[in-house]
């Protein structure tokens, strides 16, 4: 019997290991299906080679060389590698089919299996297209709080692995 072909995959930040763990928990004590639950681990995943990208701290934070932005989060760039995770994660013979990615600030109020059940083969990618205009100023640890087009789109993503 093979594997249930999907994954969750949950950004972490080492500012935010509590938060972390009760979105995995909240995940884990609701699911009704063996799901894997992953985190991203930015040092992991440096360690690993498979993370590159420069980044460099500017007045105590995060910032990303290329895009020339601040990185809210560890995860803030790490969390496209969730399709390459997915099929790094399972057996040859295996489809890596769906990973779901979340911020670890995120709490599961219902069985993540039933969000899988809505994935559409027609897509590479699914997520919520809302307007989210949040106040200006600082956000989570002083970060500023930066408005840009399809923001938050990324906080929750379904990626056809396949």
């Amino acid at each position: 019997m093979s594997a249930i072909p999907w994954s969750v995959y949950i950004g972490f930040d080492s500012r935010e290991a509590e938060a972390f763990a009760v979105c995995r928990s909240s995940i884990a004590d609701r699911l009704t299906a063996p799901i894997p639950i992953y985190g991203i681990v930015l040092d992991y995943m440096i360690d690993a080679g498979l993370y590159n990208r420069p980044t460099e701290i500017r007045d105590g934070k995060m910032w990303d060389v290329i895009s020339e932005a601040p990185c809210s989060t560890e995860f803030a760039i790490s969390r496209f590698l969730t399709p390459h995770l997915a099929k790094r994660n399972r057996k040859d013979n295996e489809a890596a089919g769906w990973a779901l990615f979340m911020d670890c600030d995120m709490l599961a109020r219902e069985n993540l299996v039933r969000l899988f059940e809505l994935a559409d083969s027609r897509y590479a990618v699914m997520c919520v297209k809302h307007k989210h205009t949040p106040p200006s100023g600082k956000k989570m640890d002083g970060q500023a709080q930066i408005n840009y087009a399809r923001k938050n789109w990324t906080s929750l993503t379904l990626y056809n692995c396949d």
